[in-house]
């Protein structure tokens, strides 16, 4: 190989060019190829994690208002126990005085 030579191999290195014989074409190719392949998996992939963190968020607050939702639940719940008792004797004080009336 001459200076000439090993000198334009380098100037192209330097250039970010590949150099290759009609032996290691096929070869080359196949490497780019595949490299693009693991480009665009590891692409997907972030995707994916990104959307993943977004659905894990959104999850999360869903939790919290479905937490708070049961807690407004029990209490409406158990708060109509109570105003139905306070009601039932309210009602009866009422017939009970109704009752008197009538006499």
């Amino acid at each position: 190989m001459t200076e000439n030579e090993i000198g334009l191999i380098a100037e192209a290195a330097k250039e970010g060019v590949l150099l290759v014989s009609p032996a290691t074409t096929a070869l080359n190719l196949n490497l780019l190829s595949t490299g693009l392949q693991a480009l665009e998996i590891s692409e997907r992939a972030e995707q994916i994690q990104r959307n993943l963190g977004r659905l894990s968020k959104a999850l999360d607050e869903l939790g919290e208002s479905w937490s708070t939702l049961q807690t407004h639940i029990s209490n409406a719940y158990s708060k109509s126990s109570q105003v139905n008792e306070l009601y039932n004797r309210l009602k009866s004080v009422f017939e009970g005085i109704i009752e008197k009336e009538d006499v």
